[in-house]
């Protein structure tokens, strides 16, 4: 059994400053106890309540007295609360998390993210948000004879349809029928993103 008791390593087999083991043993613990998890760690938590010392990531206005040492770690970069004595924890529900651009040149659209809350970041910084996007892209539109995305002469009543509706006009614009889901998505699985305090 091993006992701690401030910053001291008692083993039951007996302690030995000589044994390279025990000291092994000591030195872990010590490091340990000296190095614990940082206010502001983010991890991803598969409990529904947060345990002791965490806090979910659901937007909550806290005080940053009571949380002196989380207000020390990330201000308000997730929104400044009422501005005087609360901030806003991070808010990931319903959300992908992704790394801050920097200079890697990987978001194209880093200027225009928003702020999660009030007075929280924008841009390229920790906290700033972006909404749903579809990358620009673009649909061939034909009536072949025989394929459906080249218009060719020869394509019979197809062709004739398609010259009718007015494909010929430079100007005209036809849309495709709507097709898909609510959103664009990858497989998931839920997940509550915790802080700590």
């Amino acid at each position: 059994m091993i006992d701690i008791r401030l910053n001291k390593l008692e083993m039951d087999s007996g302690y030995t400053p000589n044994n390279p083991y025990d000291v092994a043993n000591k030195k872990y613990v010590d490091d340990t106890m000296a190095s614990p998890i940082p206010a502001g760690v983010i991890v991803a938590y598969g409990g529904p309540i947060a345990p002791a010392n965490w806090l979910l990531c659901d937007g909550s206005a806290v005080d940053r007295t009571t949380f002196a040492v989380l207000f020390a770690a990330i201000g308000t970069t997730h929104g400044s609360g009422d501005g005087v004595t609360t901030f806003n924890l991070p808010d990931y529900r319903g959300r992908f998390l992704r790394g801050v651009d920097g200079t890697a040149g990987l978001d194209p659209d880093r200027a225009s993210r928003s702020a999660m809350r009030s007075g929280g970041n924008t841009g390229n910084a920790v906290g700033s948000v972006q909404g749903d996007q579809l990358s620009a892209h673009s649909h061939t539109v034909g009536v072949g004879g025989g394929d459906s995305t080249t218009m060719v002469a020869g394509g019979g009543g197809r062709l004739a349809g398609f010259l009718a509706d007015g494909y010929n006009n430079s100007s005209a614009v036809k849309s495709t029928a709507a097709m898909g889901g609510s959103e664009n998505r990858p497989k998931n699985a839920y997940v509550n993103f915790i802080i700590k305090a």
